[in-house]
Protein backbone atom coordinates (compact mmCIF):
# COMPACT_ATOMS: atom_id res chain seq x y z
CA UNK A 1 0.00 0.00 0.00
CA UNK A 2 3.03 2.18 1.08
CA UNK A 3 4.48 1.98 -2.22
CA UNK A 4 1.37 2.65 -4.22
CA UNK A 5 0.27 5.70 -2.28
CA UNK A 6 4.87 6.93 -3.23
CA UNK A 7 4.12 6.72 -6.74
CA UNK A 8 1.03 8.03 -7.24
CA UNK A 9 2.34 11.18 -5.48
CA UNK A 10 5.07 11.93 -7.50
CA UNK A 11 4.54 14.87 -8.91
CA UNK A 12 1.59 15.93 -7.30
CA UNK A 13 1.12 19.27 -5.46
CA UNK A 14 -0.03 18.30 -2.77
CA UNK A 15 -1.51 14.18 -1.68
CA UNK A 16 -3.84 13.99 0.90
CA UNK A 17 -4.97 11.09 3.00
CA UNK A 18 -8.16 12.04 3.71
CA UNK A 19 -12.22 10.77 3.16
CA UNK A 20 -13.86 13.50 1.47
CA UNK A 21 -17.26 12.87 3.18
CA UNK A 22 -15.98 12.56 6.68
CA UNK A 23 -13.90 15.97 6.23
CA UNK A 24 -17.05 17.60 5.29
CA UNK A 25 -19.08 16.15 7.92
CA UNK A 26 -16.34 17.26 10.71
CA UNK A 27 -16.19 20.68 9.00
CA UNK A 28 -20.07 20.99 9.41
CA UNK A 29 -19.47 20.40 13.05
CA UNK A 30 -16.79 22.47 14.32
CA UNK A 31 -17.49 25.29 16.07
CA UNK A 32 -16.86 28.69 14.03
CA UNK A 33 -13.14 29.75 14.45
CA UNK A 34 -12.39 26.79 16.52
CA UNK A 35 -9.16 24.84 15.94
CA UNK A 36 -10.21 21.94 14.66
CA UNK A 37 -12.27 24.17 11.82
CA UNK A 38 -8.19 25.59 11.03
CA UNK A 39 -7.15 22.19 11.17
CA UNK A 40 -9.53 20.85 8.69
CA UNK A 41 -9.02 24.06 6.39
CA UNK A 42 -5.62 23.27 6.53
CA UNK A 43 -6.00 19.63 6.37
CA UNK A 44 -6.85 19.78 2.55
CA UNK A 45 -4.69 22.38 1.76
CA UNK A 46 -6.98 25.23 2.07
CA UNK A 47 -5.97 29.14 2.75
CA UNK A 48 -6.74 29.97 6.77
CA UNK A 49 -10.14 31.96 7.26
CA UNK A 50 -10.37 34.69 8.47
CA UNK A 51 -7.52 35.33 5.81
CA UNK A 52 -3.97 36.62 6.55
CA UNK A 53 -3.15 40.24 5.50
CA UNK A 54 -5.45 43.46 5.45
CA UNK A 55 -8.31 40.89 3.56
CA UNK A 56 -10.42 40.22 6.41
CA UNK A 57 -12.26 43.25 8.42
CA UNK A 58 -11.10 44.63 11.41
CA UNK A 59 -13.18 43.35 13.59
CA UNK A 60 -13.51 40.57 16.98
CA UNK A 61 -16.39 38.63 14.98
CA UNK A 62 -13.90 37.90 11.80
CA UNK A 63 -12.31 35.86 14.28
CA UNK A 64 -15.44 33.25 14.15
CA UNK A 65 -15.80 32.42 10.33
CA UNK A 66 -19.44 30.42 9.86
CA UNK A 67 -19.38 27.75 7.42
CA UNK A 68 -22.33 28.30 5.80
CA UNK A 69 -22.29 25.62 2.90
CA UNK A 70 -19.66 22.44 2.10
CA UNK A 71 -20.40 20.62 -1.73
CA UNK A 72 -18.67 18.09 -3.28
CA UNK A 73 -18.95 17.82 -6.58
CA UNK A 74 -18.14 14.68 -9.13
CA UNK A 75 -16.00 16.31 -11.83
CA UNK A 76 -14.04 15.17 -14.31
CA UNK A 77 -11.05 17.81 -14.84
CA UNK A 78 -8.63 15.37 -15.20
CA UNK A 79 -10.62 12.74 -16.94
CA UNK A 80 -11.21 10.44 -13.59
CA UNK A 81 -13.45 10.76 -10.74
CA UNK A 82 -12.81 14.12 -9.29
CA UNK A 83 -14.14 16.05 -6.60
CA UNK A 84 -14.58 19.58 -6.28
CA UNK A 85 -14.70 21.19 -3.56
CA UNK A 86 -16.72 24.42 -2.45
CA UNK A 87 -16.71 25.46 0.93
CA UNK A 88 -18.84 28.56 1.65
CA UNK A 89 -18.04 30.42 5.17
CA UNK A 90 -19.14 34.08 6.49
CA UNK A 91 -17.51 36.51 8.51
CA UNK A 92 -19.71 38.92 10.71
CA UNK A 93 -22.68 38.54 9.03
CA UNK A 94 -24.43 40.69 11.21
CA UNK A 95 -22.32 43.60 11.60
CA UNK A 96 -22.97 45.42 8.59
CA UNK A 97 -20.02 46.92 7.08
CA UNK A 98 -17.66 44.06 8.06
CA UNK A 99 -19.73 41.56 6.38
CA UNK A 100 -17.42 39.68 4.64
CA UNK A 101 -17.32 36.01 2.65
CA UNK A 102 -14.41 33.19 1.56
CA UNK A 103 -14.66 30.87 -0.51
CA UNK A 104 -12.19 27.55 -0.43
CA UNK A 105 -12.12 25.94 -3.57
CA UNK A 106 -10.44 22.69 -4.98
CA UNK A 107 -10.37 19.90 -7.20
CA UNK A 108 -9.10 16.57 -5.92
CA UNK A 109 -7.62 13.86 -8.42
CA UNK A 110 -8.33 10.13 -6.45
CA UNK A 111 -4.64 8.06 -6.72
CA UNK A 112 -4.38 4.47 -5.96
CA UNK A 113 -4.21 3.75 -2.53
CA UNK A 114 -7.26 5.43 -1.25
CA UNK A 115 -5.65 8.71 -1.51
CA UNK A 116 -6.20 12.19 -3.48
CA UNK A 117 -4.16 14.75 -4.99
CA UNK A 118 -5.28 18.23 -4.39
CA UNK A 119 -4.80 20.33 -7.93
CA UNK A 120 -1.95 22.78 -7.77
CA UNK A 121 -1.90 25.76 -10.11
CA UNK A 122 -4.54 28.64 -10.31
CA UNK A 123 -6.28 28.83 -6.89
CA UNK A 124 -9.30 29.15 -7.09
CA UNK A 125 -10.54 30.47 -3.91
CA UNK A 126 -11.64 34.09 -2.93
CA UNK A 127 -12.32 36.75 -0.38
CA UNK A 128 -14.81 39.64 -0.83
CA UNK A 129 -16.15 41.87 1.62
CA UNK A 130 -19.97 41.23 1.00
CA UNK A 131 -20.47 45.14 0.54
CA UNK A 132 -18.46 44.14 -2.87
CA UNK A 133 -20.52 41.80 -4.51
CA UNK A 134 -22.67 42.62 -7.32
CA UNK A 135 -26.19 41.71 -6.79
CA UNK A 136 -25.91 41.61 -2.99
CA UNK A 137 -24.38 40.80 0.18
CA UNK A 138 -26.51 38.08 0.92
CA UNK A 139 -24.60 35.38 -1.91
CA UNK A 140 -20.90 34.75 -1.91
CA UNK A 141 -18.80 36.49 -5.36
CA UNK A 142 -17.80 33.87 -7.13
CA UNK A 143 -20.34 31.15 -8.38
CA UNK A 144 -18.96 27.53 -10.04
CA UNK A 145 -19.78 25.71 -13.21
CA UNK A 146 -18.67 22.51 -14.83
CA UNK A 147 -18.66 22.21 -18.89
CA UNK A 148 -17.69 20.49 -21.69
CA UNK A 149 -15.67 23.00 -23.57
CA UNK A 150 -12.48 22.44 -24.83
CA UNK A 151 -12.48 17.68 -24.45
CA UNK A 152 -15.62 15.88 -24.80
CA UNK A 153 -14.21 13.78 -22.01
CA UNK A 154 -12.97 16.24 -19.56
CA UNK A 155 -14.52 18.80 -17.79
CA UNK A 156 -13.87 22.50 -17.39
CA UNK A 157 -13.85 24.59 -14.88
CA UNK A 158 -16.07 27.95 -15.26
CA UNK A 159 -15.54 30.90 -12.37
CA UNK A 160 -18.54 33.81 -12.56
CA UNK A 161 -17.14 37.13 -10.60
CA UNK A 162 -19.54 39.56 -9.57
CA UNK A 163 -17.62 42.68 -7.51
CA UNK A 164 -18.17 46.11 -6.96
CA UNK A 165 -14.57 47.99 -6.37
CA UNK A 166 -14.17 51.28 -5.12
CA UNK A 167 -10.69 52.30 -4.92
CA UNK A 168 -10.64 55.87 -3.82
CA UNK A 169 -13.07 58.19 -5.17
CA UNK A 170 -13.93 56.04 -8.42
CA UNK A 171 -16.76 53.73 -8.29
CA UNK A 172 -16.16 50.29 -10.64
CA UNK A 173 -18.45 47.46 -11.06
CA UNK A 174 -16.18 44.61 -12.47
CA UNK A 175 -17.77 41.31 -13.20
CA UNK A 176 -15.64 38.78 -14.69
CA UNK A 177 -15.73 34.63 -15.93
CA UNK A 178 -12.91 32.48 -16.65
CA UNK A 179 -12.52 28.89 -17.98
CA UNK A 180 -9.84 26.65 -16.41
CA UNK A 181 -8.58 22.76 -17.29
CA UNK A 182 -6.42 21.15 -15.51
CA UNK A 183 -2.86 19.95 -17.33
CA UNK A 184 -1.69 16.64 -15.67
CA UNK A 185 -1.74 18.12 -11.85
CA UNK A 186 -2.06 21.36 -12.61
CA UNK A 187 -5.06 23.89 -12.92
CA UNK A 188 -4.52 26.63 -15.85
CA UNK A 189 -6.73 29.50 -17.21
CA UNK A 190 -7.25 29.28 -21.03
CA UNK A 191 -9.97 32.12 -21.45
CA UNK A 192 -10.45 35.25 -18.95
CA UNK A 193 -12.95 38.38 -20.07
CA UNK A 194 -15.10 41.16 -18.03
CA UNK A 195 -18.65 40.15 -18.59
CA UNK A 196 -19.82 43.82 -17.22
CA UNK A 197 -17.59 46.69 -16.41
CA UNK A 198 -18.76 50.34 -15.24
CA UNK A 199 -16.76 52.86 -13.74
CA UNK A 200 -18.04 56.30 -12.31
CA UNK A 201 -17.32 59.27 -9.49
CA UNK A 202 -20.01 57.92 -7.23
CA UNK A 203 -22.49 54.44 -7.37
CA UNK A 204 -25.54 56.57 -7.97
CA UNK A 205 -23.61 58.76 -11.51
CA UNK A 206 -25.06 57.67 -14.69
CA UNK A 207 -21.68 55.69 -17.11
CA UNK A 208 -21.46 53.91 -20.12
CA UNK A 209 -21.22 50.25 -19.31
CA UNK A 210 -19.93 47.57 -21.23
CA UNK A 211 -21.27 44.16 -21.14
CA UNK A 212 -19.71 40.96 -22.77
CA UNK A 213 -21.62 37.95 -23.05
CA UNK A 214 -19.47 34.77 -23.42
CA UNK A 215 -21.02 31.22 -25.37
CA UNK A 216 -19.70 28.22 -26.20
CA UNK A 217 -20.19 27.38 -30.07
CA UNK A 218 -19.50 24.69 -31.89
CA UNK A 219 -20.65 21.27 -31.68
CA UNK A 220 -16.82 19.27 -31.91
CA UNK A 221 -14.51 20.01 -29.45
CA UNK A 222 -12.52 21.97 -28.42
CA UNK A 223 -15.57 24.24 -28.65
CA UNK A 224 -15.47 27.88 -30.12
CA UNK A 225 -16.32 30.58 -27.64
CA UNK A 226 -18.35 33.50 -29.21
CA UNK A 227 -17.47 36.91 -27.42
CA UNK A 228 -20.56 39.31 -28.30
CA UNK A 229 -19.53 43.32 -26.54
CA UNK A 230 -21.66 45.58 -26.01
CA UNK A 231 -21.65 49.41 -24.74
CA UNK A 232 -24.94 51.09 -23.68
CA UNK A 233 -24.60 55.10 -22.96
CA UNK A 234 -26.53 56.78 -20.28
CA UNK A 235 -29.17 58.55 -20.68
CA UNK A 236 -28.63 62.03 -22.72
CA UNK A 237 -24.88 60.58 -23.41
CA UNK A 238 -23.69 63.85 -21.10
CA UNK A 239 -20.46 64.99 -22.51
CA UNK A 240 -20.87 63.06 -25.58
CA UNK A 241 -18.18 61.18 -25.05
CA UNK A 242 -19.95 57.38 -25.28
CA UNK A 243 -20.50 55.95 -28.80
CA UNK A 244 -22.85 52.66 -28.67
CA UNK A 245 -21.34 49.70 -30.15
CA UNK A 246 -21.72 45.87 -30.68
CA UNK A 247 -19.40 43.72 -31.97
CA UNK A 248 -18.53 40.18 -31.78
CA UNK A 249 -15.26 38.11 -31.95
CA UNK A 250 -14.65 34.12 -32.31
CA UNK A 251 -12.08 32.58 -30.07
CA UNK A 252 -10.48 29.63 -30.86
CA UNK A 253 -8.00 26.94 -28.48
CA UNK A 254 -4.79 27.24 -29.66
CA UNK A 255 -1.66 26.16 -27.31
CA UNK A 256 -3.83 25.81 -24.22
CA UNK A 257 -5.10 29.40 -24.30
CA UNK A 258 -8.55 30.70 -26.20
CA UNK A 259 -7.17 33.90 -28.39
CA UNK A 260 -9.33 35.78 -31.14
CA UNK A 261 -9.50 34.21 -34.38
Amino acid sequence: MLALLIAASLGCPRMLEVDPKEWKQALLKAGPGSREQAELLEQLGLRPVPPAGDAAPDADCAEQPVVRGVELLPASLTGGKDLLVHVRLELCADEGGSHFWSQRIAVLKPLRGGAYCKLGGEDLSIDAPASDVCGGPDRPPRALKLLRLTSGRRDTLQLDDRLDECPGPVHTVVERVSFLDAHGDQLSNVFEAKTREASSEAPEEPAPVIERTVKPVGRGFPRKLLVTEEVSCPEGNPGGSCTPDRRKAVHVLSAGKYVAR
